[in-house]
């Protein structure tokens, strides 16, 4: 039974678990971003935790240079294979590592941590040395997008136990979610079961336990601020311009590299 996050069951199942994300949709939320808030015309895109190339994909097919990075071979794995379908002239590049050290080589216009992804960052130490290892691959005025879970609504709303059944090309996925709340440390633990049955037949089964961070306004302003960015505006996702409240669940985040 695998333990580690993102193993090779889970990524297995990633995209069949989230087939009815609107990833076009959210893609139009990125490129509206960096129109309303950056300086000048991007070209290029960082994507930090890019998973399977979900977002990835779709901006490289509308024209944009795209380096992509995760920790998960199998999730790269995946993204690689989904590349193939790319028109001609798309320009993707995907990067094994860790988000806080890997590097491109290269600046970009802009970057994004789509999905939560800056809440696998569960330290003050490793948010800052992700943050600050995004704020060096960008040019002054980069602008960078991200969406988190929100802390007053973890702590007014709390999570729940979810289970979610669907079946993709005649497998049966069931994954059960449960979550316990750390306050002190503004963490969330969610406890992952997947089964995958084939028929009668159990083909897969994993148990996944994902760590998140949920944050707080004043925390991000400054986590920001010490990585060399400026907190420009923060929503509800997946507006730009509807205001946080203790009722939304996650929160677009968009900072200026200064």
């Amino acid at each position: 039974m695998a333990e580690t996050v993102f193993g090779s069951d889970y990524s297995a199942a990633y995209d069949a678990l989230y087939a009815d994300k609107d990833y076009d949709a959210e893609c139009q939320m990125i490129e509206d971003a960096i129109a309303r808030f950056g300086t000048g015309k991007a070209t290029s895109i960082s994507d930090w935790g890019c998973g399977t190339g979900s977002h990835s994909l779709r901006l490289a097919a509308k024209g944009y240079e795209i380096g992509g990075a995760d920790l998960s071979a199998g999730m790269l794995e995946k993204a690689r294979l989904k590349a193939q379908a790319l028109p001609p002239g798309a320009k993707v590049e995907f990067r094994q590592g860790d988000i806080a050290s890997v590097g491109f080589g290269r600046k970009f216009d802009a970057a994004v941590m789509m999905f939560a992804v800056l809440g696998y960052q569960t330290t003050n130490e490793g948010l800052l040395a992700t943050l600050r290892n995004v704020r060096a691959h960008l040019d002054t005025g980069g602008i960078f997008i991200a969406d988190v879970w929100f802390g007053p609504t973890v702590l007014t709303v709390r999570p729940g136990e979810r289970v979610r059944v669907l079946n993709e090309n005649g497998r049966d996925i069931v994954r059960a979610a449960s979550t316990t709340l750390d306050i002190f440390n503004h963490l969330a633990r969610v406890n992952f079961n997947l089964w995958v049955h084939e028929g009668d037949r159990l083909v897969a089964r994993s148990t996944e336990t994902h760590v998140m961070r949920y944050f707080f306004p004043q925390e991000l302003r400054l986590l920001l601020s010490d990585s060399g960015f400026e907190l420009v505006s923060l929503t509800a996702f997946p507006s730009l311009d509807k205001p946080v409240s203790d009722q939304i669940w996650d929160a677009v985040v968009v900072a200026r590299a200064v």
